[in-house]
């Protein structure tokens, strides 16, 4: 496995190399976290052995404002989402991105970055395939954007949540178990995908984040 720190067209990130070959996957990184997040491109090398692939984790310094896809009121105390996500997907699109990553391109996110993922599968009509992991399907619009847009023919969409993540207080993140059913349901029947896989995870939100990340990335680049 090779590590190294690049600067793509402005923005600086981190890169994993196992071999190569065409397959990248593009990974926002929380920067509370992003500080141990080899561990992800580590965990995937376990599962998949040898099998060569490339990891892009992308620094976004604001969440809540680089990830969102439109403007919304937030569901903590003095929280509001910006709706900055189209300038981050321009950069994920631009030229300069696109020359180096190649052809065989994936998205994948945690959280709000899952739901960023998603939300750049379907605006950009560009990614082989899209990982969002505990996603914040919940995000308000977001099923009224979904049902006006048609999946990717021959793509591969992966949805994982954690068993504990519907039993929060906020009732407007309670409903994510319901929420991700209903549109494991929608997926399930679409004969435009190659591939869905839903999986359940032990834990809450906050429980083996890069270990859901990596069984994630694995399974699209199965």
């Amino acid at each position: 496995m090779k590590y190294l720190q690049e600067i793509i067209n402005g923005r600086l990130c981190n890169i994993a190399e196992n071999g190569t070959g065409n397959a990248t996957v593009f990974l926002p990184l929380d920067p509370d976290t992003d500080g141990d997040w080899q561990e992800v491109p580590r965990l995937v090398c376990d599962i998949l052995k040898d099998k060569p692939f490339r990891i892009i984790g992308f620094k976004a310094g604001d969440w809540d404002r680089e990830l969102s896809p439109w403007e919304a009121e937030g569901v903590f105390k003095n929280q509001r989402f910006a709706g900055n996500g189209i300038e981050t997907l321009k950069w994920l699109m631009s030229d300069e991105v696109s020359a180096f990553a190649g052809d065989e391109r994936y998205i994948v996110g945690y959280s709000l970055g899952g739901l960023f993922a998603l939300w750049s599968y379907y605006e950009s009509r560009r990614f082989k395939g899209v990982a969002s992991c505990s996603g914040s399907l919940w995000y308000p619009g977001w099923k009224e954007y979904v049902a006006g847009k048609e999946t990717v023919e021959g793509s591969k969409i992966y949805l994982s949540l954690g068993d504990r993540e519907e039993k929060t207080r906020n009732p407007v993140m309670a409903a994510i178990g319901d929420i991700t059913r209903k549109f494991c349901d929608i997926y399930k029947a679409d004969n435009k995908l190659s591939d869905f896989h839903f999986e359940w995870n032990a834990g809450n939100h906050f429980a083996d984040v890069h270990m859901r990340l990596a069984k994630g990335i694995a399974w699209l680049l199965l």
